[in-house]
């Protein structure tokens, strides 16, 4: 119901990572107005107007997709990245250096005498090599990349999330972006979006593809 406006809300409203898919009629536990948001990650959140809209107190950005945990230590939660199969994304992608790094080079650092080069992945710190000459122990680092992290990050990218596979398999259930849109609770843009990652992913340009297609 695009363009409807209630209490000063449109339907399409986007605050932060939230977008309002529908003001709802049934009121908070305290007489709130609430409203039914979709995520930027597909997820869908249920919040108050207020805790939605009043600008002193909104601390809910996202669905809760933001929200760090424990084991990924990640502070600025605006560029929260999550650990795959223990390996950090973010850290893989970054090349900041730390304060103590003298190398010039992530990873390479100098011990008694020797510059050392160590990779972090899947959770274990690996060795890649040593030598007196910096140069080398930076070969060391960049072929310890382009082995670890080159196909990782390939096979990450075409890997299907959790809402791509749902919206596969109801594809090849014949349902259309409608009744998609209607069971998962998001959009029909938000499903047009995901199935146009779908057919990169899979290679393919068509919803008959998808249908006949063996995953």
């Amino acid at each position: 119901m695009s363009g409807k406006v209630k209490n000063n809300i449109h339907v399409g409203d986007i605050f932060d990572k939230l977008k309002v898919a529908e003001i709802l009629e049934e009121r908070g536990p305290r007489g709130q107005i609430m409203i039914k948001c979709e995520c930027e990650c597909g997820n869908i959140k249920i919040i108050s107007k207020g805790d939605l809209t009043c600008a002193h107190k909104r601390k809910i950005k996202a669905c809760g997709c933001l929200i760090p945990t424990t084991a990924q230590k990640i502070i600025d939660v605006n560029r929260l990245v999550p650990l795959v199969d223990g390996t950090h994304i973010g850290n893989i992608k970054s090349q900041k250096l730390s304060s103590r790094n003298t190398s010039g080079v992530k990873g390479v650092y100098k011990h008694k005498g020797l510059w050392v080069a160590r990779i972090q992945f899947k959770g274990q710190e690996i060795f890649l090599g040593c030598s007196t000459d910096k140069n080398k122990a930076i070969e060391y680092r960049k072929a310890g990349e382009e082995k670890y992290f080159k196909s990782f990050l390939k096979q990450l990218e075409e890997k299907m999330t959790p809402m791509e596979s749902k919206i596969t398999a109801l594809v090849k259930q014949a349902k259309r972006n409608k009744e998609i849109a209607d069971i998962l609770g998001i959009t029909e843009g938000t499903v047009r979006t995901h199935l146009r990652s779908i057919f990169r992913k899979l290679k393919i340009k068509s919803r008959a593809e998808l249908i006949i297609k063996e995953l």
